[in-house]
């Protein structure tokens, strides 16, 4: 074979496999060409005709899916990124609570709709504080907001339409059970310095929030002592939130006096809970009625019977 025609060979497989291992490099597209083929095939490509993302701030001028541009060279992560998120980490909730249910985008207005028709008293209190909060918007906004009651009365409900409608206007929210607060108390507990280390790290993630849903407070009693606010999630609670500047939605089955006397709460963080924000006071509603997860139940139950 001729000399010529090996080399001519040789050269012609480099380059082809310079052009599949190192696209980028090739002069036919660039690099903003190949990032925009990238978010094309995975979904995440700007649409021209959609509305403009409600996650943009002031000084924001572009959302393409993933990042908003705020100069020629700067951009922040778009803040729809965690609302996505949360709907995947509360799937299983949103599920359990709204069984049969269409649930559309945005969550937030969506849940308000659906809470019209639950029959509890205090509703419409409980309504007004809602449509208070999402009026104001939730970015640099002030006043914590708690909502208690019996069992089954919508607090939950509640408090996920604040929490995606927060989430939806690009404000950081970040949900928080009991489930995870003792988790974080039995780890600052480990003998394991590195076990403490995450432990510590995650009340600094938490910190970081614009909001703190607190679901369910006092739903259990997690640790030995009954003496008021002297249990591991007591001291958790004490720690965030006294270094915590955000704000703070909350729901409880307990009075405020019940939660001064509970072991996991007890008066010093019951009063950071309920205490002004910048000045402001916090909003509240209380509620009363039958359960409502029975109750939806037995209507889901019925609506479906026909259909079998």
């Amino acid at each position: 074979m001729n000399v010529e025609q090996v080399v001519a060979d040789a050269r012609a497989r480099a380059a082809a496999d310079e052009a599949r291992l190192y696209p980028w490099s090739q002069p036919g597209e660039s690099a903003k060409e190949m990032l925009a083929d990238l978010r094309e095939r995975f979904g995440t490509a700007p649409d021209k005709q959609r509305a403009p993302c409600p996650a943009l701030r002031e000084d924001e001028s572009e959302c393409d899916g993933l990042s908003h541009r705020v100069a020629p060279l700067v951009s922040r992560q778009c803040g729809l990124i965690h609302y996505r998120n949360a709907k995947r980490e509360l799937a299983d909730l949103l599920t359990t609570l709204f069984a049969g249910r269409v649930m559309t985008d945005p969550l937030g207005d969506c849940l308000r709709e659906l809470l019209t028709s639950r029959p509890v008293d205090g509703l419409p209190l409980l309504l007004t504080v809602l449509d208070v909060q999402r009026a104001k918007g939730f970015r640099g906004q002030s006043g914590h907001v708690g909502i208690s009651g019996d069992i089954g009365c919508a607090k939950t409900h509640a408090l996920l339409c604040l929490h995606f409608s927060a989430l939806y206007s690009g404000v950081r929210s970040t949900w928080v059970t009991t489930a995870r607060l003792e988790d974080i108390a039995k780890r600052r507990k480990s003998y394991d310095d590195v076990t403490v280390g995450q432990a510590e790290g995650e009340l600094r993630t938490l910190r970081m929030a614009s909001i703190l849903c607190f679901d369910d407070l006092g739903d259990r009693h997690c640790g030995r002592n009954d003496e008021p606010g002297n249990s591991p999630i007591a001291g958790v609670l004490l720690d965030l939130l006294s270094a915590f500047p955000g704000r703070i939605f909350m729901t409880s089955n307990l009075s405020s006096e019940q939660r001064d006397k509970h072991p996991d709460i007890g008066r010093r963080v019951n009063s950071r809970l309920t205490a002004d924000h910048r000045g402001v006071p916090a909003m509240g509603a209380k509620l009363k009625g039958t359960d409502q997860r029975k109750a939806s139940a037995r209507s889901y139950l019925e609506r479906t019977a026909g259909d079998e």
